[in-house]
């Protein structure tokens, strides 16, 4: 999946340096620096240019002041709107050796009254690009003076036939002032450059830490949406990236969505703010067993479309991988190594995440579900039909009806406790399609008890539903017992409604299950609607 080193690669990576957020910065911060030397040095050669002048200044004079102001002028202005790449150090180093230069022509005297001038080049220089810099700009900066003194001599410098040994001693004593001091700037400037850049690690670690920390905390809150949603989100908003997204593979559960996006506007060349994940590409990265950076040329084009750098990180839990972690950015082409771990420590929290959410809602329905039917238990009906009732408020019906299996003992000596279990279990998917229409609530009671709450079901109406539920139960059951060559079983049961029959959820079950006594005691297979008044409904 990772793309070959090619060269079109490495220019990539040369340019990679360049757009780094950090370095940039860093850059900036430097040219903010070197504005405020430069005002010095301006207004010092300034000064000496207009103090050192018994006649007016020349026009040269003139053209070195404005260059200077509007250079510096500019610069204060561009470093304020946008950082200052390499190139435009670069642009800057040459302008300020031109500045210096048409300072040095309009200046008059000896050649050594130039050497603050001449120094500044190359400590300028040895700031932005270290040693190398310094020496290319010194060497250059003693050409164009060298060129201008010798061109034209101001009063008092000696012409180069009367005086060489003198020039050329002043010159290498320039020139070795020049290096030294350029080696003094360096030294300062990469102890400084190392002390921000620890700094700056040691700042991004504290983050990531208190960030992990955070997900940490929050992996265990067993609501595992919210804790992956979280964890994408840090990968946006946190590390910097432009889209992040996390993709779970099938099986993971139906109360678990499938996938989480975050994204930091705009998304610029992208198609849409969402990463889109390829089938054929997702099943190739389930297979993987660390982070790899994904190229334009796998899977989906609107995957990678816009994305200078994209990385999949595959999520792998006890038994398999369960999902990826995507991450991509448009303003950057590398990923560095502390980004690298940063994503995997966040793929396994959404990992233990994942596993925590599935093995507490595995326990919640163990604990809330029958094992024989795989109904809703007596414990969990009881919660659900209170609170129903007071929703309800008095205001809208609920009816409940009991159902019991007409000699179900006999059934169970004659076939057999596993024959019996199968009849259990198919009475329960029948009850559950004949009422799913209505939201029926069907629950093990008991037994080969059951009950079925049904909201907005009036009284007048309870009987004839519940009537139409178990002729419709009725098939159901017989068509599953035959295909196990079991004989069909027959119902009795009791209706009861709230409000009319019961005011609370104990006396509507107990009404309920009157009615359908009521029932068992006349021979059973019927339905009857519980009266206070004992009219019967049936």
């Amino acid at each position: 999946m990772k793309p070959p080193t090619t060269p079109a690669n490495q220019r990539t990576a040369a340019r990679a340096w360049k757009q780094d957020p950090a370095d940039g910065q860093r850059r900036e911060r430097l040219e903010r620096d070197v504005i405020l030397l430069r005002w010095v040095v301006l207004a010092v050669a300034t000064l000496y240019l207009v103090l050192g002048r018994a006649a007016r200044i020349p026009l040269l004079g003139w053209m070195a002041i404005a260059s200077g102001i509007a250079a510096n002028g500019l610069a204060a202005f561009w470093v304020r709107q946008r950082p200052f790449s390499p190139f435009q150090s670069v642009v800057g180093q040459v302008v300020d050796t031109v500045v210096l230069v048409l300072y040095t022509a309009a200046l008059r005297g000896g050649i050594a009254q130039h050497l603050p001038l001449y120094t500044t080049m190359p400590i300028l220089a040895a700031i932005r690009f270290g040693v190398w810099g310094a020496a290319g700009s010194g060497a250059v900066g003693l050409g164009l003076a060298l060129g201008v003194l010798l061109a034209a001599p101001p009063a008092g410098t000696p012409a180069p036939g009367e005086s060489m040994p003198a020039l050329t001693v002043t010159l290498v004593a320039l020139l070795a002032d020049a290096a030294l001091l350029a080696y003094w700037a360096t030294l300062i400037q990469s102890q400084s450059l190392a002390h921000q850049r620890s700094e700056e690690r040691l700042t991004k670690s504290i983050s990531e830490l208190t960030v992990l920390n955070e997900v940490s905390s929050s992996v265990h809150d067993l609501r595992s949406e919210d804790a992956l949603q979280n964890i994408v989100e840090i990968v946006t908003k946190v590390m910097g990236y432009q889209r992040a997204a996390l993709f779970l593979a099938d099986g993971m559960g139906e109360m678990i969505p499938h996938h989480y996006h975050s994204y930091r506007p705009p998304v610029q060349g992208a198609r849409s703010a969402s990463i889109h994940m390829d089938p054929a590409l997702f099943d190739e990265l389930l297979g993987k067993q660390s982070p790899i950076v994904i190229d334009g040329s796998q899977g989906s084009s609107d995957m990678a479309l816009g994305a200078a750098l994209q990385i999949a990180v595959p999520l792998h839990g006890d038994r398999s991988a369960i999902g990826v972690l995507i991450a991509d950015c448009c303003n950057r082409q590398s990923a560095s190594r502390s980004d690298m771990v940063m994503l995997s420590n966040l793929a396994r929290s959404a990992v233990v995440a994942i596993e925590n959410a599935s093995l507490h809602r595995q326990v919640r329905r163990m604990a809330n579900h029958d094992g024989v039917t795989d109904l809703y238990n007596h414990r969990y009906f009881q919660e659900r039909l209170r609170e129903m009732l007071q929703s309800a408020d008095g205001q809208r019906p609920v009816s409940l009806m009991m159902v019991e299996i007409d000699q179900f003992k006999r059934y169970n000596d004659t076939f057999g406790h596993r024959q019996g279990d199968m009849a259990l279990f198919s009475l329960s998917r029948a009850l559950e399609q004949s009422t799913k229409a209505r939201d029926g609530l069907v629950a093990r009671y008991g037994g080969d008890e059951f009950v079925v709450i049904l909201p907005q079901v009036g009284q007048t109406e309870a009987i004839h539903v519940a009537r139409e539920v178990r002729d419709q139960t009725y098939r159901l059951v017989a068509e599953s017992l035959a295909q196990k060559n079991l004989p069909s079983i027959t119902l009795s049961i009791g209706v009861a409604t709230y409000p009319e029959d019961a005011l609370s959820a104990g006396d509507l079950i107990e009404a309920a299950d009157q009615a359908m006594y009521v029932v068992k005691h006349s021979g059973g297979d019927r339905v009857h609607a519980y009266s206070r008044s004992g009219t019967t409904r049936t």
